[in-house]
């Protein structure tokens, strides 16, 4: 488990977005969520934020949501920001929430 982050947080140092996505399907929950976070450390991505987006849709696990919304934040692409305050009313978890609240943040501090 702990060599398959290590694994995925050298991918996202190389920013191997195409190497680190298989790593979102894990049955290993450690290994998912180092996978998301990793992703939002591969610059202004499409492939990644193209992933990240459809996970939403998908993903009810809190952490797992948190973690998308944290590396969206750090994608900082526009798009997330209006996909994230879409949903963002929507939202009934409080710590989600407020994730979504910092990503969004984040993405229009990097725009200004």
């Amino acid at each position: 488990m702990g060599n398959n982050i290590e694994k995925i947080n050298k991918l996202a140092e190389k920013g191997k977005v195409s190497k680190i996505l298989p790593y979102l399907k894990s049955k290993d929950k450690a290994a998912r969520v180092a996978a998301i976070r990793a992703l939002g450390k591969c610059g202004h991505n499409e492939e990644a934020i193209n992933n990240l987006t459809t996970m939403l849709i998908t993903t009810t696990d809190k952490e797992e949501r948190i973690a998308i919304y944290d590396s969206l934040g750090e994608l900082g692409k526009e798009q997330s920001f209006f996909h994230i305050s879409h949903h963002l009313d929507k939202e009934n978890d409080p710590d989600v929430a407020a994730a979504m609240r910092n990503a969004m943040a984040k993405i229009r501090q990097r725009k200004e």
